[in-house]
């Protein structure tokens, strides 16, 4: 019998490409097959050797696959993709030092290929060593530095070491190299938003998705991008867009319902709450897939414990990518001594917090505390520099990465870091995640649980937190008698010629006056000077409720989008009240907001997601506040603003409560005039108003944590001695 003869050159590329095209389209037993009759005939054909490891671990035999590689790389020992794939191979094994034997043995044969250089970083950083993972890709690119794999590595690593600003760079590196690299645009336009440059971050979408106009994730993001920017319809379509492509995406409908109500678009609110409910629920079952913000949730009518479990979830993400940089912790200075607080805050600034916090820290004592202010944004005005008066060191930390920030911190050897934003716009809870102060608390900025390891407590009152609401909170609840602050207005705010924020209209120009706002001047005026996106349209019917009861009295709403006034004068209209009821404002500028209150005579609070610094301002200005406490932090600020300001009366226990004494008080004009001048009433001694008097209960709180803590630590010492 004649031996068959061996093919030619040509037959054998032919029959390999067979083998290949049998591997590309799924046939794992036939490209097995086609692979081992090649091996057969060339025993010495690396590519076919490599291949059939593949095809190999495809099949789930991964034993096998190693071995083939083996035999391999023993034929021939200086080919690079054989040494990286049996890298990989060994680390699904988990066999994590071989791994890296595996990877450094391609790089020093190959020092750009790509997928060792990328896989041995992702070991190196989490095994612990992320600083030496980002200098193995750096080694890497000196070798190709357009490498965009490569790139597109340093970039994530980078943007995991809360390195912004240096992962920015390297994605704009790669996006001059290949300015279509859809993974580099998505998280360029991701880390953009972060630092609050949104129209860049929608450029990034957008070019996209000129080439791809059905990429899900950059429709989505795009959404975010354009309700930042306040494009609140077109935010909307874009993540109508990304959900028509991916029903299942529950960020997508988190984000379009949560738009939803910045519009007030109600049209079956109930039922679409629940299904929001279901498919968070849904989502949390996965243990894959993207974490939710918990901070949209705050304007859902949810359970308290999905709140928790929400929070939870994604603060597990940010534990997890810092494990690597956790600083271990310092040996603290025996007490007594002087304790060193740090706060930490994006918001020393014309904003919400800011207004609340920046009188506080000049009231400190100076002889138990040495107090730290880390401020997170490149900006100022004159409440940060109410900040910087008021503390002993400012340190401007905006462009610093979260690992410079944590060490900054360590150094400066502070006993308590305060966090004031929870998952705000600009937080750093990375940072935090590092452990860098042995005691780390969250304080007024985040009306929720965080649900984090790295969050010691969370200060309340019992009037935010009961006790018999402590379950939706992962940190331990630590109560002062009262938890919100209040500060005045700084000195020379109105002359000051510091940047407003992006959002800031300029101060008036006249004085404000009903009758230039078109607000009646004799009649009751009812007001709410909350967001759209914390309006209802249960709470909203109350108040038009109210008004049928009241005759002559008006809403009066600072509410600038057409589309919002247009759905709110239809409901009006449905419930069988005017129109012109409702009165529309334009926003105005902080220094302008005590006036603006002067005008009305009952703030109105919404639910599920209350007034807050808005709240204390209105407040401060002698206008009360009524108001209807739920389960959730954000539902009970204003019933905490309200007992610090000598207002229990107006507390309500239920929206029919809510309801009475709103028509009660808007029948009586003079019980109204009472109440304002309570709160303008210097000699009342209003806890909300004694800032001197809520920072001197803050300091004993913490001066006990301190001591309890210290405790703690020396009975667990003397237990390890024993």
């Amino acid at each position: 019998m004649t031996a068959e003869p061996a093919p030619g050159r040509a037959e054998f590329a032919a029959r390999f490409r067979a083998a290949r095209d049998l591997e590309k389209s799924g046939q794992w037993p036939e490209a097995e097959r086609a692979y081992g009759e090649l091996l057969t005939l060339l025993p010495g054909h690396t590519p076919a050797r490599l291949q059939l490891a593949t095809v190999l671990h495809q099949q789930g035999r991964p034993a096998e696959a190693i071995a083939c590689l083996e035999a391999l790389l023993t034929i021939d020992p200086g080919h690079p993709q054989a040494h990286a794939n049996l890298g990989a191979l060994r680390q699904l094994q988990g066999e994590h030092e071989a791994a890296k034997v595996c990877y450094r043995q391609a790089l020093a044969l190959k020092p750009d290929l790509a997928v060792a250089a990328t896989n041995l970083a992702e070991l190196l950083a989490r095994s612990g060593d992320p600083q030496l993972a980002e200098q193995e890709l750096r080694r890497a690119l000196a070798a190709d530095p357009n490498n965009a794999a490569l790139l597109h590595s340093l970039a994530a690593l980078l943007r995991e070491l809360d390195q912004s600003e240096a992962a920015v760079e390297v994605l704009r590196t790669l996006l001059r190299a290949d300015p279509h690299h859809p993974g580099a645009l998505l998280d360029l336009g991701g880390l953009l938003m972060q630092q609050g440059g949104f129209p860049l971050a929608l450029r990034c979408y957008e070019r996209l998705l000129r080439r791809q106009s059905q990429h899900p994730q950059a429709l989505f993001h795009r959404g975010q991008a354009l309700g930042a920017l306040g494009e609140l319809p077109a935010a909307i379509a874009s993540h109508q867009a990304a959900l028509a492509i991916d029903p299942t995406n529950t960020e997508a409908f988190y984000e379009q319902e949560h738009l939803r109500l910045a519009v007030c678009d109600w049209d079956h609110y109930d039922e679409r709450v629940e299904a929001l409910r279901q498919r968070i629920e849904a989502h949390l079952q996965r243990p894959a897939g993207p974490a939710l913000s918990p901070l949209r949730l705050l304007s859902f009518p949810v359970p308290l414990d999905l709140h928790r479990r929400v929070a939870e979830r994604w603060s597990q993400g940010i534990s997890r990518s810092m494990a690597a940089l956790k600083l271990p912790l310092p040996e603290a200075a025996p007490l007594p001594r002087r304790l060193r607080l740090g706060y930490l805050s994006a918001d020393f600034r014309n904003h919400a917090m800011g207004t609340l916090i920046h009188g506080l820290f000049t009231h400190h004592d100076r002889n138990r505390f040495a107090v730290f202010a880390y401020s997170l944004a490149p900006l100022c005005d004159p409440y940060t520099e109410s900040v910087q008066d008021g503390v002993e060191t400012f340190r401007a930390m905006a462009g610093c990465s979260g690992t410079e920030l944590a060490e900054r911190i360590r150094a400066d050897r502070i006993d308590v870091l305060i966090d004031l934003m929870g998952y705000t716009h600009r937080c750093r809870p990375g940072v935090l995640a590092m452990r860098p102060a042995p005691v780390q608390l969250l304080y007024l900025g985040y009306p929720g649980s965080m649900g984090a390891d790295f969050i010691d407590g969370t200060i309340a009152d019992h009037w935010l937190i009961p006790p018999e609401l402590e379950h939706g909170y992962r940190e331990r609840v630590h109560r002062l008698p009262w938890a919100f602050v209040s500060s005045p207005p700084p000195p020379g705010l109105r002359e000051s010629t510091s940047p407003r924020a992006a959002d800031e209209p300029p101060p008036a120009a006249t004085p404000l006056t009903r009758a230039a706002l078109g607000l009646p001047e004799q009649a009751v005026v009812y007001a709410c000077f909350n967001r759209a996106d914390k309006l209802d349209p249960h709470t909203f019917d109350r108040w038009l409720q109210v008004l049928r009861q009241v005759p002559g009295s008006v809403l009066w709403l600072v509410q600038e989008q057409p589309l919002v006034q247009q759905r709110l004068r239809a409901r009006a209209v449905a419930a069988g009240v005017a129109p012109e009821r409702l009165v529309f404002s334009a926003k105005v500028a902080t220094v302008d907001f005590p006036a603006l209150c002067a005008l009305a005579d009952l703030f109105l609070d919404t639910a599920p997601y209350g007034a807050g610094a808005t709240g204390v301002a209105a407040l401060q200005a002698g206008l009360p506040l009524l108001t209807c406490p739920g389960e959730h932090f954000a539902s009970r600020m204003g019933a905490c603003l309200c007992a610090a300001g000598g207002m229990d009366e107006l507390i309500c226990p239920s929206a029919g409560a809510y309801v009475k004494r709103a028509i009660g008080l808007g029948r009586d004009s003079e019980r109204l005039r009472e109440l304002c001048q309570r709160l303008l009433d210097p000699d009342a001694n209003l806890p909300l108003f004694d800032t001197a008097g809520c920072v001197r209960h803050w300091e004993d709180l913490l001066h006990g944590l301190l001591f309890r803590q210290a405790g703690k630590e020396s009975a667990m010492a003397g237990a390890d001695r024993s």
